[in-house]
Order: structure tokens, then C-alpha cells, then sequence
């Protein structure tokens, strides 16, 4: 309705009860959308976004303005393949922002999920990329107190072997290093929305899913550990409401951990039958097996190396995680 071209930026002060005080239009005379805004420690504004002038199939499209809503500055990202902005932060310290989204022009896949760092004159900075050989995004991020950046997206490169797309999860170092990743998911589709850094230097993740009841679309919220990991209450899915959830905390046990030839896991208070999996860090499904838990389940871990893994189980009410160490001596 307002603006230069097909469809533009759209920003818009309001009071505390929520009448407009301004609003500004940002764009070109093709299509951008804006994503994501953030008030800055100065009292402006800084937006992000994508945008298809110069003839691309989309770029980066960052927006820096004042409390007014006048432009300071403004970055373009990308090149004529498809990058798009979804989420920015500022850092902690006001030394400039991160963007999270997605790019075909960098990484190794069809599509890589990428953080870009942008300085406070709105220069690009460090890039971080993640991804597969399949369509990998990065969706939403923020960053926990100690200065680490965590991040989430979707992946069909790692996770559920015959998913349609699981939840990726990382943490990157305050040096732009790798810390650590991993994915949450079913056979079924998962979609992300947010994620929060939490007072335990954790995350807290939403989105949803339909992997766990019948294909239908449920609220999927996960809560992880300043590591990154998730304990199976924190992990719990209900997807409708039973006695048995609304009375007990279902507490999945492995032992012995670490391991050497064998992990024994068990769910107290059920014997629903499930799906169990092991998978590593990067989310790949290295063994699967189904159990109805009548007794403890015995899980090889024998030809594993020594390393991190997850088990992962799955049942039509709920789905739970727990990090395993094997060590052989």
C-alpha cells in the first residue's frame, strides 16, 4: 500500500497502548521483506531482510535507522543465487550484529544456513557456515551471557534419514569457531520459529511438528544445557494429554555412561512401545532399533568410536533424548 515498489519494508513506532506514533517504508522498486527488528543500545533500529533488486533472486537486506526511523545505513548481501536474511541480533557488548538466514552464493550444498557479522557502520564482517549437501537455513539466533552465539534452523542434510526436515541446532564460540551441533526430529516435518538464551546459559526452542501424532501439526518445545543438550523432561513432546503425563515425570535411563560394549536404556513408569536411535553430534542416525520397554533394552555401542552420541526415543506421545559417552579402554 505505501513505498516505492512491489512491496517494501514496513516499520512501525507505537506507544505503550499501541498507537502509531510513525511509520517509515523501506526498498526498491522490487520485492523486500523484512524479517526481523531489534531495538539498538543507541534507541534505534536495526531490520533485516531480504530484497530482489539488482536482479537477484534475493539478497541480504539490512536496515540501520534512528529512533526516528531515519536510515543510517544499509547492507546488501549476496550475490545473483538466492540469500535471505531471517533473523539479527546486536551483540551483548553494542559492537555491531549478527544475521542468520541462508545462502546459495557461499557453503557447499544446494543451500547452507550462514551467520553474517555486520559492524556497527554496517560492514560485513566474519561469516559462519553450516550445512550439507542438502537445503540447510538457519532461522532465528540470539546469544547467552558468556558472549556465545546460538543458532537454529532446518536441515535435510543431517537428522531422521527419511525425514522432511529436522530442527538443526548449534553453538558457535565467541572466536567464530564451531562449538557444537546437533538435530531434533522425526520421520515427520518440523518447522522453527525462535529460540531464547536462558539464565542456565541454555536455549529454549520452539517450533512444531508432525511427526508424533497421526502427521497432525503439534507445538515442538525443546530446552537444552549451557553444552547444548537436552535431559529427557527438558525433551519431553506431548502431543495430547494422558494420565500418565499429567501425573509422572517420565525419566529415561541409559547405563552404564560412559560405556564400552554396551548402553542399557530404560523409560520408567511406561512400556510404550518406541522407536530407539543413536545418533552422533551432527544428528545421523547410526543404528535404529524398536522396542516395546518391558525391561532395560541393551544398545551396542561396541564398533563406536570414542566420542559423544545421542540416544534418541520415539513414541507416538512423546520424544526424548540423552547424551551417551562411549570409552572403550
Amino acid at each position: 500500500s505505501y513505498g516505492k515498489g512491489d512491496e517494501d519494508y514496513y516499520l512501525i513506532k507505537t506507544n505503550a497502548t499501541g498507537d502509531t506514533l510513525w511509520t517509515r517504508t523501506y526498498g526498491s522498486m522490487e520485492r523486500d521483506e523484512a524479517k526481523s527488528v531489534v531495538q539498538t543500545k543507541d534507541g534505534g533500529y536495526v531490520l533485516t531482510g531480504s530484497t530482489m533488486a539488482n536482479d537477484s533472486l534475493g539478497n541480504f537486506y539490512t536496515i540501520k535507522t534512528t529512533t526516528t526511523g531515519d536510515t543510517v545505513w544499509t547492507n546488501t548481501f549476496g550475490t545473483a543465487e538466492l540469500d535471505l536474511g531471517n533473523d539479527i541480533i546486536e551483540f551483548n557488548a553494542g559492537s555491531g550484529y549478527i544475521v542468520a538466514g541462508e545462502t546459495k552464493s557461499l557453503g557447499s550444498g544446494k543451500s547452507d544456513g550462514i551467520l553474517l557479522e555486520l559492524t556497527t557502520s554496517g560492514n560485513p564482517g566474519k561469516t559462519f557456515i553450516i550445512g550439507g549437501p542438502q537445503d540447510d537455513n538457519l532461522q532465528a539466533l540470539t546469544q547467552r551471557s558468556d558472549g556465545k552465539v546460538m543458532f537454529v534452523g532446518l536441515t535435510n542434510s543431517y537428522g531422521f534419514a527419511n525425514g522432511k526436515g529436522d530442527l538443526y541446532f548449534g553453538i558457535m564460540n565467541t572466536d567464530w569457531s564451531y562449538n557444537m551441533s546437533t538435530t531434533f526430529g522425526s520421520n515427520g516435518k518440523e518447522m522453527v520459529n525462535s529460540i531464547a538464551a536462558t539464565s542456565d546459559k541454555g536455549a529454549i526452542i520452539c517450533g512444531s511438528t508432525n511427526g508424533f501424532r497421526n502427521f497432525l501439526d503439534d507445538i515442538y518445545l525443546i530446552k537444552t544445557d549451557s553444552a547444548g543438550f537436552s535431559n529427557p523432561k527438558e525433551t519431553v513432546l506431548v502431543t495430547r494429554i494422558d494420565e500418565t503425563f499429567k501425573t509422572n515425570e517420565i525419566n529415561l535411563i541409559t547405563y552404564p555412561n560412559p560405556a564400552q560394549h554396551t548402553v542399557y536404556v530404560a523409560m520408567e513408569k511406561t512400556n510404550r512401545p518406541a522407536v530407539i536411535e543413536v545418533t552422533d553430534i551432527g544428528g545421523r542416525i547410526l543404528k535404529s532399533s524398536y522396542s516395546s520397554f518391558n525391561s532395560f533394552v541393551p544398545v551396542s555401542v561396541e564398533d563406536l568410536a570414542n566420542g559423544i552420541y545421542f540416544i534418541k526415543i520415539t513414541t507416538e506421545q512423546a520424544s526424548f533424548s540423552k547424551k551417551i559417552v562411549v570409552k572403550h579402554e
